[in-house]
């Protein structure tokens, strides 16, 4: 089992202890978030990718008007400017999409996602986000353990 929320990166990079819970709502409420309706709110899922199964707790799903859904990802913090850190946060999207894809048996390229930042107001979109192959590459190569073999994973995370 693979927590994704436990994945190196996947967590805040910052979160300041003095941050004004008025201000991020304040933030929220001017966000195009605030005017949408939820399909689903703190969802959890799992779903297995290679050797691994991801558990994945899911923050809100919106439905488009294609008929699509875009799961967000609520972040208190501010955008990663570090590439390892963006990384590890688009895996965990990814992971996301690809759980919601397949529990709600819609075609991946019909979920979309997005990381909303309550610090900045910033809504990210990624270029693109990996399929199930990718993810369990990236599953791979995050959870082996130096020099080991890959049947090993470097730990399991239980929430």
């Amino acid at each position: 089992m693979v927590d994704v929320d436990a994945l190196p990166g996947a967590d805040d990079d910052v979160i300041r202890l003095d941050q004004d819970l008025a201000d991020l709502q304040s933030s929220f409420a001017a966000s195009p978030w605030a005017a949408r309706r939820p399909v689903a709110v703190e969802v959890d899922v799992e779903t297995p990718v290679g050797a691994h199964i991801l558990r994945c707790r899911i923050d809100a799903v919106f439905e488009d008007p294609d008929g699509g859904f875009v799961v967000v990802d609520w972040k208190t913090g501010r955008p990663s400017r570090d590439p390892s850190g963006r990384a590890a946060r688009e895996l965990q999207l990814a992971s996301y999409r690809l759980a919601w894809s397949r529990w709600r048996d819609v075609p991946l390229e019909l979920v979309r996602a997005a990381f909303f930042y309550a610090e900045s107001g910033e809504t990210m979109t990624p270029d693109r986000l990996g399929d199930a192959a990718e993810i369990e590459a990236l599953l791979e190569a995050a959870t082996m353990p130096s020099g080991g073999d890959a049947g090993t994973p470097r730990r399991e995370a239980e929430r």
